[in-house]
This record gives C-alpha cells, sequence and structure tokens, in this order.
C-alpha cells in the first residue's frame, strides 16, 4: 500500500503540547481553555480578516511564532516560519524585505521585542504593502505600544502554550473571539473593546468538550487498530473524530508497508476509495437503526426491491454491513458495455 504524504516538522511537537493539556483532569482542561478564550482579545478587526478567508489566495508566513502556535497554524494551511533570519538581522526592515512572496504575515511578539522601537517601527513599515496579523501575549504596557498599528492585533497577557494555541485558532476561525479588554491601556484601545467573531473551521479539542469520556475513547481505538494491524486488515491508519465541528480525537498507528517500517503519521494523504460505503450507507443504515425503522437481524430482501426478487433476497442485513455477506468483490461491468450504454460526446 503506497500512501502519498505531506511531511509537516512540528506534528509531533503538536500532539506532545496537546497531549500534556488533555492529561490534566478534563474539568480542569475546559476550565482553563473558556478562561483562555475569554482574555484572548481581538483588536483592530473592523474590516473581518480575522478568520482569514480564501486560503487559496494567500501565501502565509509566519515570524517568531514559538512551536506550539505553528503546530495550531500549519493544522489549517501551509505555512512558513522564517524566526531564524530575524533572530540573526536585527535590521529588520531589510529581514522583511526577505518575505517578498509572502502577502500574509502572521508576527508573534512579547514584551522583549515591543521593547524594541526598531522593531515596532518596522510593523509599521511592512503592513502597508502586506497583511500582517500580530498575535501577542504579555503586559498591557506592551499592547499599548501597539496603539497606532492598524493591523489585526490578537492579544492576551498569558504567555502559556495553551494561549499560544488558542490565538492560532482565532486567526483560522477554529476557536470564535469573545474576550474584551478589562481596561484602557492606549488612546485607540479602551476598555471593552474587543471584535467578536465565529467559528468558521474545525476547532482542535478534548472528547469531554463534547460530552465523550476520552480516556475511554482512545482505549477502545486503540485496541481496534491494534487488533486490525495484528489481523492484517491494513498495516496503519489515521483516525480522526470530528463531533459538533470539534476535532476531538486524532492518532496515527502503524507503518504504510507490511514488510517497510516507515511509520504513519496524522498529516498523511490517503487515496480516497470506497468512501461511499462509509460516508452514506454507513451513516444511513446507523441512523434507521438508532431509529428503529430497520433491523439488522432481517434479510435485505425485506427493505430493497431489488433484492426481494433475487439470490440474495435472504441475505441478513448485518451480514451485508460487515462485508460478510459473500458478494463478489469485484465484477468487470465494462466488458459487457454496448453501444447503447456510453455516449460517444462525453468526456
Amino acid at each position: 500500500m503506497h500512501i502519498s504524504k505531506y511531511s509537516t516538522l512540528f506534528i509531533l511537537l503538536f500532539s506532545c503540547t496537546f497531549l500534556a493539556c488533555a492529561q490534566n483532569k478534563p474539568v480542569d482542561f475546559l476550565t482553563n481553555q473558556n478562561r483562555l478564550k475569554a482574555t484572548t482579545v481581538l483588536l483592530n478587526n473592523s474590516e473581518l480578516v480575522i478568520p482569514l478567508k480564501n486560503l487559496e489566495t494567500l501565501k502565509i508566513a509566519s515570524i517568531f511564532a514559538s512551536s506550539s502556535m505553528t503546530s495550531i497554524l500549519t493544522k489549517y494551511d501551509s505555512i512558513s516560519n522564517f524566526s531564524s533570519v530575524f533572530l540573526e538581522n536585527e535590521e529588520y526592515n531589510n529581514s522583511f524585505d526577505t518575505l517578498s512572496n509572502f502577502n500574509t504575515l502572521i508576527v508573534q511578539v512579547d514584551d522583549k521585542l515591543l521593547a524594541d522601537k526598531k522593531f515596532i517601527e518596522a510593523l509599521q513599515s511592512i503592513s502597508k504593502n502586506k497583511q500582517l496579523i500580530i498575535a501577542g501575549f504579555g503586559s498591557m504596557k506592551s499592547l499599548a505600544k501597539l496603539n497606532d498599528l492598524k493591523a489585526p492585533i490578537i492579544w492576551n497577557n498569558n504567555s502559556s502554550n495553551f494561549a499560544e494555541m488558542i490565538s492560532a485558532e482565532i486567526i483560522f476561525g477554529g476557536v470564535a473571539a469573545e474576550g474584551r479588554l478589562k481596561e484602557s491601556v492606549s488612546s485607540n484601545f479602551k476598555s471593552g473593546d474587543g471584535d467578536f467573531t465565529s467559528q468558521t473551521r474545525l476547532r482542535y479539542t478534548i472528547p469531554e468538550t463534547v460530552g465523550i469520556d476520552g480516556k475511554e475513547l482512545t482505549a477502545k481505538i486503540d485496541a481496534i487498530a491494534q487488533e486490525m494491524i495484528e489481523g492484517k486488515a491494513a498495516p496503519g491508519a489515521v483516525v480522526l473524530i470530528v463531533k459538533d465541528n470539534n476535532v476531538i480525537f486524532e492518532k496515527a498507528y502503524g507503518n504504510h508497508y507490511y514488510d517497510v517500517k516507515e511509520s504513519v503519521k496524522t498529516n498523511d494523504i490517503f487515496d480516497m476509495a470506497s468512501i461511499s460505503k462509509i460516508a452514506a450507507t454507513t451513516l444511513a443504515v446507523m441512523r434507521l437503526d438508532e431509529q428503529g425503522a430497520i433491523d439488522l437481524e432481517k434479510p435485505i430482501g425485506n427493505y430493497l426491491l431489488d433484492a426481494k426478487n433475487s439470490n440474495k433476497k435472504d441475505i441478513k442485513l448485518r451480514d451485508v454491513m460487515l462485508h460478510q455477506a459473500g458478494f463478489i468483490p469485484y465484477i468487470p461491468f465494462y466488458r459487457d458495455l454496448t453501444e447503447n450504454d456510453y455516449r460517444t460526446e462525453a468526456s
């Protein structure tokens, strides 16, 4: 089995950071999450730049982005981080010139960076010809130094990894901005200021956010994945669960091949095949079973007119759904096509 892949430098780091947060008691995690959301403030968003839209038109670079922030940013789009070139060069304007191929810059700032007047001047300059987004973490005195900047600013006086991840999700719409300033810090940033947004993309969180026991969920999926690999149903897989617009589980298992050790990663791209079975038929049958409209132990002849008068009428619906009905796995129907089965003008 060959699988094409996109590599992401920070995928392991993201997993460790997020799992470290989730290892706390779920109630503490959720309390901390809600507190940080409430204290993260979006400013200067009158032009509705945040959340970012039309990603296919954007070429995004991040500057000084931490590993925690980068781990989330790269979940939503391909983003290049240029922190090192800025760290090695105090001539900020010259460094910004190296980013001519990008039209959108996400710059993470803190008290130390904003103590440098040249850096603030460089931000003012670059904002004139590129879409600039500031993700700031530090004191309100530092925020006041950005008073004259017109670019969107996402600010939190908490500088934890989790605060950085929430700010990254606000940028892309995974989390809605809902914070307001509790005090006036400058002439343009006054008490009560804060722009609100709506969630427009998937959010990354823990299962308990939607009322699911994360520990139990993980144990069950781990067991199924182990059985799959040991039984050679597949050498590896990625399991991702989304509920109520929240990614509550994402984990890679096994390898790409049976005879070659090449670990599966959560950002691997799989060939899409037989999707109608899981995205349509299975979900429809699950719903009908939940409503009591069908009985999985009854034959398909009870429900399908095409099967009623065929040699398949007595096959149980459960066997069909479990792929153990004995159907021929592959029928080369194209061999029996006639001229009346296709149109020459079709392409």
